[in-house]
């Protein structure tokens, strides 16, 4: 019975596909950002009250605050008890903001790679022609 409740709260809260996809194809932290306040949008206010206080969202304005959310929300998961409404909830958004906060990851990290790689070119045109 306790297998059956935990795979039927897997299945509901799995990042459905179009965010996946949405969060996939996002190219800079601003989409990140704005795909982040869409996904919250679809959240009503009783799921966000339900949520304990450490995991609900405030204003999402940058990839800092998505990368908070999604540690304090991972916490919240791994301390949660009996109340299987709530683990849904919190399963549920979590799935959402760690998928967001990876793909953050990723972005930042090749725009690094991006910015060192134009600043390692221009060093090597500026640099005096080898005797």
């Amino acid at each position: 019975m306790a297998e059956d409740l935990q795979s039927k709260a897997w299945h509901a809260t799995r990042l459905a596909p179009d965010w996946k996809a949405l969060l996939d194809g996002a190219a800079s932290e601003r989409e990140i950002v704005q795909l982040t306040k869409e996904y919250l949008a679809t959240w009503t206010p009783r799921e966000l009250f339900t949520l304990p206080t450490p995991c609900r969202p405030g204003a999402i304005k940058s990839g800092e605050d998505v990368s908070s959310c999604a540690f304090e929300l991972a916490r919240a998961h791994c301390a949660e008890g009996n109340d299987l409404e709530l683990a849904e909830l919190i399963l549920k958004m979590m799935t959402f903001f760690s998928h967001a906060s990876e793909r953050l990851s990723h972005i930042l990290a090749a725009d690094k790679q991006a910015a060192e790689k134009q600043a390692g070119e221009k060093q090597a045109a500026e640099a005096p022609p080898a005797a």
